[in-house]
């Protein structure tokens, strides 16, 4: 049997001081792949190599998500935007499937919402649906104090920023058992 060629990556694209990877055969059919906290473009690897075969995938770091930026607070209309800016530089014109996680899953439905057309279907992983009445009712008092404290930690963190911010965003991180580097979490990614 012969060996699987690796996937093509093509080269690193730059949309708004936003680096976009782009992976896979580029007649493929397209996966948009979007992250959500405390994580950047890189939770998406074992994703994207299970996948990029016979996907072209494209991710990015959500902007504020990168530390080795500035800190960019991003509205969802301006990540409507952005997406729309990211798909273009790629050259896409065939609807994609968001892979979307956490946070991503806000920005990646709010962008289904505003740009139908655009969108072939949605996977959602790792999101909670905070309306609901059933998800309400799952987690109890005691499950809705906690995600309630940690938003509000968050956010806390965000305003606060610097050192101490981001120190309360690792503890977070720490306490939620979240895998990403303790070094790649940071005060900035509170914003959403």
């Amino acid at each position: 049997m012969p060996a699987t060629p690796p996937p093509l990556l093509l080269a690193p694209l730059r949309v708004d001081g936003v680096d976009v990877r782009v992976d896979g055969p580029p007649k493929a059919p397209l996966v948009l792949l979007l992250h959500g906290w405390p994580d950047t473009l890189a939770l998406w690897d074992a994703t994207v190599a299970a996948l990029a075969t016979g996907y072209r995938c494209i991710r990015f770091t959500l902007p504020g998500f990168d530390l080795a930026q500035p800190p960019r607070a991003t509205s969802a209309a301006r990540m409507v935007q952005l997406i729309d800016a990211v798909l273009d530089a790629a050259g896409v014109a065939a609807p994609v499937t968001l892979l979307l996680h956490d946070w991503g899953c806000v920005f990646g439905y709010e962008y289904a919402a505003r740009r139908p057309a655009r969108v072939a279907r949605i996977v959602g992983v790792d999101v909670g649906d905070h309306n609901s009445a059933p998800l309400q009712r799952a987690l109890g008092p005691k499950g809705r104090r906690m995600v309630f404290g940690y938003q509000v930690w968050l956010a806390v963190a965000y305003k606060l920023g610097g050192g101490l911010g981001t120190r309360m965003a690792r503890w977070m991180a720490r306490r939620l058992r979240c895998r990403a580097t303790p070094g790649q979490i940071g005060a900035q990614m509170g914003y959403p």
